[in-house]
């Protein structure tokens, strides 16, 4: 009986717990995204010249749909810190979020051309991304490709470079693209769902 109500009480403690993780961390207002961006802001005001900081403000104000704020605080930290490469292409991704193409495409190359090598792939595969959404297939293409020599590990550079290709008709170069893509991935729902579509 005592291991019984020992065990009892350690399942009510761990579902209470969970509950006041849930109200306090993951629930709206007060939740873990607000105290993230007051403890930023608080990094900001004390330390103004830190472009880290103004960075890591710019990506929790995108994250919660401030895109405006986001754009102001990451180009706050480009001008601290005009080769921080991560701070360039976080800034393209929250440019891309306010539906300024033009201008995530101009900072994802200026941050590829500062990428370590087998890290350019990253802005290379928004940079692909950005044009596959502007129907641009042909510059999607080249910068897919340029991103799989970069690192052909990545299962979603694989995945995009499948998306092109299908969108361009070519369902045997979709399906091997997807087929590379679920070497690493192979449960991936979107990946089942593509191979079935040109097999």
């Amino acid at each position: 009986y005592v291991n019984i109500a020992l065990a009892v009480t350690a399942v009510a403690i761990i579902i209470c717990g969970g509950l006041l993780l849930y109200r306090y961390f993951l629930a709206g207002p007060g939740g873990i995204q607000e105290s993230r961006l007051d403890y930023w802001k608080k990094v900001v005001d004390d330390e103004p010249k830190n472009a880290a900081a103004h960075a890591n403000l710019g990506a929790i104000y995108r994250d919660v749909g401030k895109t405006d704020k986001s754009i102001e605080e990451l180009k706050k930290a480009k001008e601290l810190a005009p080769d921080g490469y991560t701070y360039i292409y976080e800034l393209g991704l929250s440019y891309r979020q306010a539906g300024d193409l033009d201008a995530a495409l101009l900072n994802f190359k200026e941050a590829q051309e500062l990428f370590p090598e087998r890290e350019k792939y990253l802005p290379l595969y928004q940079m692909a991304e950005t044009y596959l959404q502007q129907g641009k297939l042909e510059q999607a293409l080249a910068e897919a490709q340029l991103a799989v020599a970069d690192n052909d590990v990545s299962w979603n550079v694989h995945y995009l470079l499948g998306q092109i290709y299908e969108r361009q008709g070519d369902r045997e170069k979709a399906k091997s693209e997807y087929q590379s893509a679920a070497r690493f991935v192979p449960d991936k729902p979107e990946l089942v769902e593509a191979l079935k579509r040109v097999s």
